[in-house]
């Protein structure tokens, strides 16, 4: 923050005190997408964090659609909270969006992606070919993610020399080298053969942080892996539990 204004500066009598006049200056910044400035952490606890994705992809929707602002009213009726727990949320990234008006989505997808850290590119490898070619919105989310697709792997050996995703597809025995290789952080597990767990172990000793889990077969993360099951029974689950806290929210 500069310094407060001198004496002879017209605004001085306007705002009339330091403290007002940062606080202007805090709000055109978030205005200007500014927010939350690159390299400053955010202490945000797991729950919010959470919370702050489901927000982004409402924002995303939003962006989408080609819709210039959002309301905190909005954002909570999508998400299943109380809009006070959503513009609590993100006055915490530096946006307070503004009044009458709520919030301009690209300057809000700017914060929150750069608080999840999507603003970095991440080397990304995926096993199971035949599901990289079928699933273009896969596909899509890698790029929106910002996630760099760098090897593909498949088990059937019919698979093996063709193209998918633009890349020559692997044996799957040549995973955990290759993704070494890469300096992958993070996987795509689109097939059952590849979800045995010492195919998990093997991505875990090449360097995986991350795995996003496509087929309907629980994998079990290491101390140092993060692992996200996406089939349609977690996927209702999380619907569910999120109904169940809208139910309660509308009780109150």
């Amino acid at each position: 923050m500069s310094p407060w204004l001198p004496a002879e500066c017209p605004l001085r009598g306007r705002f009339g005190e330091e403290a007002r006049y940062d606080n202007f200056r805090r709000t055109l910044g978030v205005i200007r997408g500014l927010g939350v400035r690159p390299g400053t952490r955010v202490a945000l606890s797991r729950v919010a964090t959470d919370r702050v994705r489901l927000y982004l992809q409402v924002v995303d929707d939003y962006v989408r659609r080609g819709l210039p602002t959002v309301s905190s009213q909005l954002l909570a009726r999508s998400v299943g909270v109380r809009s006070g727990l959503v513009r609590r949320d993100l006055a915490a990234l530096g946006n307070y969006g503004t009044p009458g008006r709520g919030y301009e989505v690209e300057a809000l997808r700017r914060v929150i992606r750069r608080v999840l850290n999507l603003e970095q590119e991440r080397a990304a490898v995926w096993l199971g070919a035949r599901r990289l070619r079928e699933d273009r919105r896969a596909r899509e989310a890698l790029l929106a993610m910002n996630c760099r697709l760098v090897a593909v792997f498949d088990a059937d050996s019919r698979q093996v020399g063709t193209e998918a995703g633009a890349l020559a597809v692997q044996p799957l025995a040549r995973a955990e080298r290759e993704t070494r290789a890469r300096g992958a952080a993070v996987a795509v597990v689109a097939t059952e053969e590849a979800a045995r767990p010492e195919m998990v172990q093997a991505l875990a000793r090449a360097g995986v942080k991350a795995i996003l889990n496509l087929t309907p077969v629980p994998l079990l993360a290491s101390a140092r892996m993060v692992i996200e099951q996406a089939d349609t029974g977690s996927q209702l689950l999380r619907l569910l539990s999120r109904l169940g806290s809208t139910e309660r929210a509308e009780a109150r």
